[in-house]
């Protein structure tokens, strides 16, 4: 349906760091903060070992890291979503 790269679901004891170091990172598009969570959405390829790592290295030490797919019926509402708009 469209290239999806997943998302990352996280959760620290800095979430304001977690989520201002995500943002400057250009492997992430669309970041949101829902259910005590930061659900980062991927621009591109990176699996769960090299983000953990790399937050480690500036800090952050995580204390959920999920990473996930969009399901056809997600990839479906965005792209309906942003045929709208």
């Amino acid at each position: 349906m469209m290239a999806s790269h997943g998302f990352f679901e996280l959760k620290s004891n800095d979430m304001e760091k977690l989520a201002i170091t995500l943002k400057s990172n250009p492997n992430f598009g669309e970041i949101k903060y829902e259910n005590g969570l930061i659900t980062a959405f991927l621009s591109e390829e990176m699996d769960a070992k090299t983000l953990n790592e790399s937050l480690f290295k500036n800090g952050i030490v995580l204390s959920h890291l999920v990473k996930r797919k969009e399901s056809l019926e997600e990839q479906f509402l965005t792209l309906t979503k942003n045929q709208s708009n």
